[in-house]
């Protein structure tokens, strides 16, 4: 019978499942697809900006927090799915055992 995990332990195999996914979903196709439609956004946020030729101070801050914004969402989202898929590259000790040691290349 399996034992029952701390909260602790839980957390470790939620991570470990997360980076195992997002492996997963980033080796298909779509992945790079979806990558290139949020990159397009953000270039058309800081082209708006860029290319705003009127003088309205407001625009101008709602432009640059508009294209700040979408750059660091498309960077923060990039980055943490690179962390958790480099998080759940070993498996944790509290699954030893429980499954088949499994090592896949990222």
């Amino acid at each position: 019978m399996p034992q029952q995990l701390s909260e602790h332990d839980r957390e470790i195999v939620q991570q470990f499942e997360e980076g195992r996914m997002l492996r997963d979903i980033s080796m298909l196709p779509g992945w790079a697809t979806l990558l290139k439609l949020m990159e397009r956004r953000v270039q058309e946020a800081e082209h708006n900006l860029i290319n705003y030729n009127g003088i309205d101070k407001e625009v101008v801050q709602q432009l640059h927090r508009r294209a700040r914004a979408f750059r660091e969402f498309f960077e923060a989202v990039q980055q943490e799915v690179r962390s958790k898929i480099e998080a759940a590259r070993e498996i944790p000790s509290v699954l030893a055992g429980q499954q088949p040691q499994e090592l896949w290349e990222i």
